[in-house]
């Protein structure tokens, strides 16, 4: 989960999590189907790059993101936009205040955990909680990109840093400690379903390093 009421801690923050997730996983993980995710008609799917696991990116505090000027809003939404869609990511906006966000996300969260129908809500508008399935999205459709080819992940982090510097010192002392039990970020539905994922995905783990060794 993100921080959507710190736009500068956000994006190192995004950065620290994806390499931790990366780093927990094993080779085999990593190389196993992640392409598969994206179907073969989708007009941006030699430029995606499809994270390793199903991904999903939740902005939390979206009643405080929401009072930000209109300007910050449509910024941090399209490189968010950009980066879920790079990633085949699910991005959606939440706050434990917002009965319908809460329902959305837990919506989400079922999706991934149980199975459950895959959320058909789609709400691309930065003046609202954005919600983008994975594989949902177009390049062409964010405004400000236009084009899969036009931004590098390294030059979208320039763009995002340039409007929102990012407080290095800030965030090197809160990504020595693990997130999860961070007390700011405490959202019991996303804990729980997070804890079955992280025992799922040990379980997956094991069963790829043992389809690895036996093709040895």
């Amino acid at each position: 989960m993100l921080d959507l009421s710190e736009l500068g801690q956000l994006w190192n923050c995004l950065e620290s999590l994806l390499d931790s997730i990366k780093r927990s996983l094993s080779l085999a993980v990593i190389n196993h189907e992640a392409g598969q995710r994206v179907p073969e008609d989708h007009p941006d799917k030699l430029f995606m790059d499809p994270f390793p696991t199903p991904l999903i990116i939740i902005g939390g505090k979206y009643d405080i993101f929401q009072e930000y000027e209109p300007e910050k809003r449509k910024i941090a939404c399209r490189c968010l936009r950009y980066i879920s869609h790079i990633l085949c990511a699910t991005l959606v906006f939440y706050s434990s205040k917002d009965a319908a966000l809460v329902k959305r996300a837990k919506d989400v969260l079922n999706h991934h955990a149980f199975e459950s129908p895959q959320l058909k809500t789609i709400c691309q508008d930065y003046n609202k909680a954005v919600c983008v399935p994975a594989g949902s999205d177009l390049f062409e459709s964010i405004e400000g990109v236009g084009a899969a080819t036009k931004y590098s992940l390294d030059k979208l982090r320039h763009v995002y840093t340039t409007h929102f510097p990012q407080d290095e010192s800030k965030v090197a002392s809160t990504m020595l400690e693990d997130p999860v039990s961070d007390p700011n970020f405490r959202e019991p539905l996303i804990d729980a379903l997070r804890r079955q994922k992280d025992e799922e995905l040990e379980r997956y783990c094991q069963e790829m390093e043992r389809r690895e060794k036996r093709t040895l």
